[in-house]
C-alpha cells in the first residue's frame, strides 16, 4: 500500500496482517491527514469510496490518492481612510474610516502622533466610524495620523498619513458640503456631484479624491461640480473626499462613502438620448452637433474622466469639438449634458474621431 502524495494520509487494514491467505478478504479504509482529503484508490483497485474490500487472489498494488484542501485566504483587515497624504487640516475635521475583514474586525485604535484619539472593540465584518478632530487644540505643524485594525485572528493592518495642522487665531476656516450623493449610495451611471462652500475669504483650490486618488482639481468657485463616471474605476466601495483651501491656507473637508457599479442604467431625468459620431478631419472641421430642442438653458461638455471642458449658455446650442480655449479635443468619448429651464437634464454621448 502506498500513499500519494506522501504524508497526506494513511490506510487501516482489517485484518491487519503482513500475509493473507488466497482469496482472503481485506477491508481497507483511507484516512486523510489535516489539510488533505481522500479522492480515490489506484493501482490494482479503482474506487472513490474511502472504504473498500480487496480479495487477495494475487499480489495487490494499492495506492490511496489524496489532495490538498484549498485553505481560505487568511488576510488581515482592509482599511479605507478619508485623509490623504499631505492634507492640510483646519478647524473641526471629520476623520472617517471603514474597516473590512474576511472574518471579523475585532478592534481598532486611532492615533495622532502618540495621542490616542479613539478606539473600539467589535465582532463585525465591516466597521464604519468617524471621529471629529478639533485641530485648534494642537499647535500648527506636521503630524502623523495612524489607524491600526485587528481581526479575530489577531492579524493587523495599519495606515499612516502625514498631515499639516494650520489654524489662524480669530479666523474661521471655510466649510464644504458634498451634495448630489448620499452615504453608501450605489452609483452605476454618470453622476453629477456638486459642492456647497461657505467662506469668509477667497477659495483658491478645491481637490477631489476617490480613496487616495486625486481625480479632479480646480482653482475657482465657478467649478463646483464633478461628473463621476463609474466605468473609469474598478467596482467596489470608495470614500469620496473633497478638500477646499482659502486664501489664508485654512481648509475644510467633507466625505461620502460610495459604491461604484458597472451597470448601464440612466436615471429618468438624465436619460442617455443617443450616441453621436463626430468625425473631425482636415476637410471637415466645420462639422458641429446642434440641439434644436425647446427650453434648453445650457449645455455642458465633459470628457470621459468627468472633467468639464466647455459650457455653452446661449444660442446656438451646438458643439464643434472644441474646448474652452477653442482647441479641438482629442479623439475619444465625451458626454454632453443638456440642462433645461424646468430643471431636468439629459445626456448625449459623443465619440470624436480624427
Amino acid at each position: 500500500i502506498s500513499i500519494n502524495p506522501a504524508n497526506s494520509g494513511y490506510v487501516e487494514k482489517n485484518p491487519n496482517k503482513s500475509y493473507y491467505l488466497e482469496n482472503e478478504q481485506v477491508v481497507l479504509t483511507a484516512y486523510a491527514n489535516s489539510g488533505y482529503r481522500f479522492i480515490s484508490w489506484g493501482g490494482d483497485v479503482s474506487s472513490t469510496s474511502s472504504t473498500i474490500v480487496v480479495v487477495m487472489n494475487s499480489t495487490k498494488n494499492v495506492v490511496a490518492n489524496f489532495e490538498q484542501i484549498s485553505q481560505p485566504l487568511d488576510t488581515p483587515p482592509t482599511i479605507y481612510l478619508n485623509i490623504s497624504e499631505g492634507m492640510q487640516l483646519s478647524g473641526s475635521v471629520e476623520i472617517y474610516f471603514r474597516i473590512t475583514d474576511d472574518s471579523s474586525v475585532n478592534r481598532f485604535v486611532l492615533y495622532l502622533n502618540d495621542i490616542l484619539l479613539s478606539s473600539g472593540t467589535y465582532n463585525l465584518s465591516v466597521v464604519e466610524k468617524s471621529y471629529i478632530l478639533d485641530t485648534s487644540l494642537y499647535p500648527n505643524g506636521s503630524y502623523q495620523i495612524k489607524l491600526v485594525a485587528y481581526d479575530d485572528r489577531n492579524q493587523s493592518s495599519q495606515v499612516e498619513r502625514s498631515i499639516n495642522i494650520y489654524n489662524v487665531p480669530g479666523e474661521t476656516p471655510p466649510s464644504v458640503t458634498i451634495v448630489g450623493v448620499v452615504d453608501n449610495e450605489e452609483i452605476s451611471q454618470l453622476r453629477n456631484i456638486n459642492l456647497i462652500i461657505s467662506s469668509q475669504r477667497e477659495i483658491v483650490k478645491i481637490e477631489w479624491y476617490l480613496a487616495d486618488m486625486l481625480i479632479h482639481t480646480s482653482t475657482t468657485t465657478q467649478d463646483l461640480s464633478f461628473v463621476l463616471d463609474p466605468q473609469n474605476f474598478a467596482e467596489g466601495s470608495y470614500i469620496l473626499t473633497v478638500i477646499v483651501y482659502d486664501s489664508e491656507g485654512l481648509t475644510s473637508i467633507d466625505s461620502k462613502n460610495i459604491v461604484l457599479k458597472h451597470e448601464v442604467q440612466q436615471p429618468q431625468q438624465q436619460k442617455l438620448l443617443e450616441t453621436y459620431l463626430l468625425s473631425i478631419g482636415e476637410d471637415d472641421k466645420n462639422r458641429v452637433i446642434s440641439f434644436n430642442i425647446e427650453n434648453i438653458q445650457k449645455i455642458e461638455i465633459y470628457n470621459s474622466k468627468g472633467k468639464k471642458i466647455k459650457e455653452i449658455n446661449s444660442l446656438p446650442f451646438e458643439w464643434d469639438g472644441k474646448d474652452e480655449r477653442n482647441n479641438f479635443v482629442a479623439s475619444g468619448v465625451y458626454f454632453i449634458r443638456i440642462g433645461f429651464k424646468d430643471g431636468n437634464k439629459t445626456l448625449v454621448k459623443v465619440i470624436i474621431i480624427k
